[in-house]
């Protein structure tokens, strides 16, 4: 079965992604709500996402269309923060309590992400501040809980 983006077209660039991570990178706000409102959770984290192009380093960042960058610990708020259409999404996700913590692997190179970390990179400045503004919150029972940031 073919993985398609979310207007239903066949998407080569998104093997091993989930419906959620691809409606988050294409700032698909109310397929990311509907995602959302069926239960799926917030935190999903997908493994084995390939992607064609972008790859970084420690130090560097690289562009290649040849190149296929896998990644583990993938979620959907990486996938938003990674991509300049993901603002709304970057809210939302975060507002329903997406972990900006959580850290995705770059296999190729063996380094890791945060979602924050991984918005400055992409150069999308917007959405690594509204990641800053809004951090999650441990309750006293362990239950994540978001809290925006007085400024």
């Amino acid at each position: 079965m073919a993985v398609t983006d979310t207007s239903g077209n066949e998407a080569k660039r998104y093997v091993g992604w989930p419906s959620i991570h691809i409606a988050a990178y294409e700032g698909d706000y109310e397929k990311l709500v509907n995602e959302l409102n069926r239960g799926v959770d917030v935190n999903t984290v997908a493994n084995d996402v390939r992607s064609k192009g972008a790859f970084y380093g420690k130090f560097n960042w690289r562009w290649s269309d040849k190149l296929i960058t896998c990644f583990t610990n993938v979620t959907p708020l990486y996938t938003a923060a990674c991509s300049n259409r993901g603002l709304q999404c970057v809210q939302l996700l975060m507002e329903r309590g997406a972990d900006p913590t959580i850290e995705a692997i770059n296999t190729n190179c063996n380094c890791s992400a945060t979602s924050q970390s991984a918005a400055w990179a992409c150069n999308n400045f917007k959405s690594a501040r509204a990641i800053k503004k809004i951090k999650p919150k441990l309750s006293l029972l362990g239950e994540v809980e978001t809290k925006k940031n007085k400024i």
